[in-house]
């Protein structure tokens, strides 16, 4: 039987193995995941993607789900598919409940209560920020917010749509990516984005919204305006409503449904264009608007 001073020895050996692997695994406020580092601070991921003019890809991870966490990280996150996609972003895994310390003239504040992360619904995900420049509009903006389904988590291909999207607002990334991840791989958004398309489909989805009524009222004299500013290409629009009720990401994935029932929607959800723009706005009601514009060869 071992000696008191053999066990203390085995126990000395296996907590110096055990902070050896902690340290390979955290370092200088950083966690190593599938050999790429990210950050554990907000503040320092935050000045970092400023500084290098970066989009900033957040995981909030509850640990209160370990399985799906590390699952999650383990053979989405680390797999070899996302490595170069990930590397272009500056990265940070953070708790869902994280308080984030006060900073200058700030107070504490738990960073899912701000209402930049409003559409994570306190729920473990991934959301990106853009800190690139304010070329998009949305400089320092939350433009991606996924909240996982409780047990659940996004897939690989999944997240890979998600860094593959646009520079956008987070409505209208949300839309593209409903459109992306359509297990009919529609064509409308292989084209270029446009910011003038962009900026019309949030207005009319606005408009939608306010009314509660879905359709293209005013759509003639929209359209002249759009044919003239796009000289030699036409212009087809498509509008939608959500049942109601659901997160932005069901949200959005509910009005690509709507299209997929209409032949004519789904003709321009569907089709190959020259430039295109989606965006949603929810109403009152609870119910998603959203809008679709493509400028497509005559």
């Amino acid at each position: 039987m071992p000696t008191r001073f053999q066990w203390n020895k085995l126990l000395g050996f296996l907590l110096f193995t055990a902070l050896l692997v902690a340290q390979s695994r955290v370092t200088r406020g950083e966690e190593m995941i599938g050999g790429l580092s990210w950050h554990t601070d907000y503040y320092t991921a935050y000045r970092q993607a400023v500084s290098e003019q970066k989009l900033l890809f957040l995981f909030f991870r509850d640990e209160t789900q370990p399985h799906v966490t590390e699952s999650y990280a383990n053979d989405v996150l680390a797999s070899p598919k996302l490595h170069e996609s990930l590397a272009r972003y500056v990265r940070v895994v953070l708790p869902v409940g994280i308080v984030l310390p006060a900073h200058g003239e700030t107070p504490p504040q738990s960073l899912m209560e701000h209402k930049s992360f409003k559409y994570m619904e306190h729920r473990q995900g991934i959301a990106v920020m853009d800190l690139i420049d304010d070329s998009a509009g949305q400089y320092g903006k939350v433009i991606s917010a996924h909240g996982f389904t409780p047990g659940k988590h996004y897939t690989l291909d999944a997240t890979a749509v998600v860094l593959g999207l646009p520079r956008a607002s987070v409505t209208q990334r949300a839309l593209i990516y409903a459109v992306r991840v359509h297990p009919e791989s529609p064509k409308s958004t292989d084209s270029d984005i446009d910011a003038h398309l962009l900026n019309e489909t949030r207005k009319h989805s606005h408009w939608m919204a306010a009314w509660e009524q879905v359709g293209h009222l005013g759509w003639e004299q929209r359209f002249q305006e759009l044919i003239a500013r796009y000289d030699g290409l036409d212009v087809n629009e498509v509008a939608a409503v959500s049942w109601g009720g659901e997160s932005l990401i069901a949200g959005a994935k509910d009005c690509v449904h709507a299209w997929r029932q209409s032949p004519g929607h789904w003709a321009g959800v569907s089709g190959v264009n020259v430039l295109y723009g989606y965006d949603l706005v929810l109403g009152a009601s609870g119910k998603w608007y959203a809008t679709g514009l493509f400028a497509t060869r005559r």
